[in-house]
């Protein structure tokens, strides 16, 4: 069983490397996108609420500001627009990639099935190859981050955007599993990833959002927390990367049960004398 997921995640590691627009879509995308956010975002400090992370008490003799919808951190506004891009860039390449695995390798995906292959190994192996896209993109927004900021805990901030991907790798699979048609699968895609991360989580919006309950729902919000608080704050992130895992996995979840009632093979049917359509016995 862990055989067949490993050789097929490397193939589908090889099928991607192969492909000369992969490469180039987790170089280019993040490169485009922070080049944009920091090209339209001024340098200067500003209040923003990280939602899911309690109110703080004030302190007794400075009193600062206090937000009645989560713990509030000044930061330059450039670098929040730089960590929530980041995320989002994230987001959109592993996203796309998920729905490009399923979708275009459909014919591949059903010649595994009949050669002996469980469904749930097909989609195991597909997330493998992800999870290692993921790790690659976010090493490359990694890699651009400090030109816009210095982050308190890097290796934090690195992980929520780890885990924005895992998030969405799952979103991708089950928009993949649940639509055939490569348009409405690029739609949905597209419209989640960026009115989600890309949109409604900037944290310097939130604190006037009339939706926020709404927001706070929505995928990329608890891996957007977690890059957050690495960047700008010292504050524990462990229950909101728990809920980034357990969203990823509720996503994935979801996807494998569509995805094997789908991809299970159906036996040929024979006509019977009179016309009738019967089932075909196994074998």
């Amino acid at each position: 069983m862990l055989l067949r997921i490993r050789t097929d995640a490397e193939m589908t590691l090889r099928r991607l490397l192969r492909d000369r627009l992969a490469p180039v879509l987790v170089l280019l995308v993040p490169v485009v996108f922070l080049a944009a956010a920091v090209a339209i975002t001024p340098e200067r400090e500003v209040w923003v609420v990280l939602a899911s992370f309690p109110t703080p008490d004030p302190p007794p003799l400075a009193p600062l500001p206090i937000s009645p919808h989560g713990a509030l951190v000044s930061a330059s506004e450039r670098a929040i627009a730089a960590v929530f891009v980041g995320l989002a860039s994230v987001a959109v390449v592993v996203a796309f990639l998920a729905l490009a695995l399923l979708q275009r390798g459909a014919a591949a995906t059903r010649r595994l099935v009949l050669e002996g292959y469980r469904p749930w190994e097909v989609l195991a192996a597909r997330l493998a190859a992800l999870a290692c896209v993921d790790a690659a993109v976010t090493l490359v927004v990694g890699a651009l981050l400090p030109l816009f900021l210095s982050a308190s805990r890097p290796a934090v901030m690195l992980a929520g955007l780890a885990l924005g991907g895992l998030v969405f790798a799952g979103f991708g699979l089950l928009v993949a599993a649940l639509f055939r048609s490569e348009l409405v699968g690029i739609l949905c895609v597209v419209l989640l990833a960026n009115v989600d991360p890309g949109w409604l989580q900037n944290p310097a919006a939130f604190a006037d959002a009339p939706w926020k309950a709404g927001i706070r729902l929505l995928p990329a919000h608890l891996p957007m927390q977690v890059a957050l608080a690495g960047a700008f704050t010292d504050l524990p992130a462990w229950t909101q990367a728990a809920g980034s895992l357990g969203y990823a996995a509720l996503l994935v979840g979801a996807a494998a049960l569509v995805f094997t009632a789908r991809a299970r093979p159906r036996l040929p049917r024979a006509r019977g004398r009179r016309g009738a359509t019967v089932q075909a016995p196994p074998g």
